[in-house]
């Protein structure tokens, strides 16, 4: 009977080290996860930050869009007034100088 208790006591030990070693290696496993989670919940804010940032600077552009049509527009608008007060202009000479030319 020694013999079987012999080996009983062995298998136990055994066993209690593997045991051991499981534990180990969950708190090893668990420590690893609590990093990654740490890492991934930086990972978001950062995202989170750049998502915010771009909407910033898309708001920007299309802003910038805006004003850059409105201000061509307005440069066209005076251009053109310009340009029609310019025809006017010579238009009215042409009539005076065709009216000089018949006295």
């Amino acid at each position: 009977g020694s013999e079987s208790n012999k080996s009983l006591t062995c298998t136990s030990e055994q066993l209690e080290l593997s045991i051991g070693q499981l534990n180990d290696i969950k708190k090893t496993l668990e420590g690893k996860v609590k990093q990654l989670e740490k890492e991934i919940s930086e990972e978001r804010e950062k995202t989170k930050e750049l998502t915010e940032i771009n909407e910033t600077h898309d708001k920007r552009n299309a802003m910038m869009d805006a004003d850059l049509k409105t201000f061509k527009e307005e440069h066209l608008t005076t251009k053109n007034k310009e340009i029609n007060e310019a025809l006017t202009v010579i238009e009215s000479l042409k009539i005076s100088s065709r009216c000089r030319e018949k006295r």
